[in-house]
């Protein structure tokens, strides 16, 4: 079975409603990174520089609401507001239909919501894809999900497309590195050293300088090693993300 790996970002000032987010999501196959974020201000300066799959979006925070908080945005993701009070916000939500608001939930019935979530968002999420040769023969043409990729790994004048239902040199571009990064999703990628860029998503935790991206094809761990002189900013990198991937040095 495939599994996707998506971008989450919930903008809350109650943490424990990112834990209940945490498990529903996981509980119900849609996998991937989640950023949490308190404060709608940094929130907003979160998306100066990174897109999300899908945003989960508090209404009664302080310093601006939900919907002040999506005026704003000037290119808002597909977004589901959550709120306890929906009779009195629901007129307002409506206004943002196209903005990307795909569903407005009350907090106390998100779990039972959990199959119209998925629903919608899958319907209305399109996956980025990226074309690449196959090693089985030379005219094979293979259509790769973004979300398949775990990393791309240049080797001399390639550029291998590292998924984990296929050998690590299964697919290949003849590109440079810096290139393809250009078709990438905006704050989706990280070049973690030389000739190796991680799709950030796929990071199952980072300990001591090395990251996992989870299994290969065989079912043994992919690890990489960030070098010494570049964990600093590597770690500066996750920290402003606000990412909870398990992340200890």
């Amino acid at each position: 079975m495939e599994i996707h790996k998506y971008c989450f970002v919930v903008v809350d000032d109650d943490p424990n409603n990112v834990i209940v987010l945490n498990y529903i999501l996981q509980g119900c196959g849609l996998q991937g990174e989640i950023i949490y974020i308190d404060n709608p201000k940094n929130a907003l300066d979160f998306f100066e520089t990174h897109d999300c799959d899908l945003l989960f979006l508090d209404v009664e925070m302080p310093e601006m609401t939900g919907f002040d908080f999506l005026e704003k945005l000037k290119k808002p993701p597909y977004t589901i507001v959550l709120t306890s009070y929906p009779q009195k916000y629901a007129e307002n939500a409506f206004k943002f239909l196209d903005r990307n608001l795909i569903d407005f939930i009350a907090k106390e019935n998100l779990l039972q919501s959990l199959p119209r979530i998925k629903e919608r968002f899958l319907e209305k999420f399109k996956d980025y894809y990226i074309y690449a040769k196959c090693k089985s023969g030379i005219d094979d043409i293979a259509r790769i999900p973004f979300s398949k990729i775990k990393y791309f790994n240049k080797v001399r004048n390639l550029v291998y497309l590292v998924c984990g239902d296929a050998p690590e040199d299964s697919y290949y571009i003849e590109s440079d590195l810096e290139e393809i990064e250009k078709l990438l999703p905006k704050g989706s990628y990280y070049r973690v050293r030389k000739g190796k860029t991680i799709v950030i998503a796929h990071m199952k935790h980072y300990i001591s300088g090395t990251l996992n991206l989870g299994a290969d094809h065989e079912g043994n761990e992919i690890t990489l090693d960030v070098p010494f002189r570049e964990r600093t900013t590597f770690s500066e990198f996750f920290e402003e993300r606000h990412s909870m991937t398990l992340f200890k040095e």
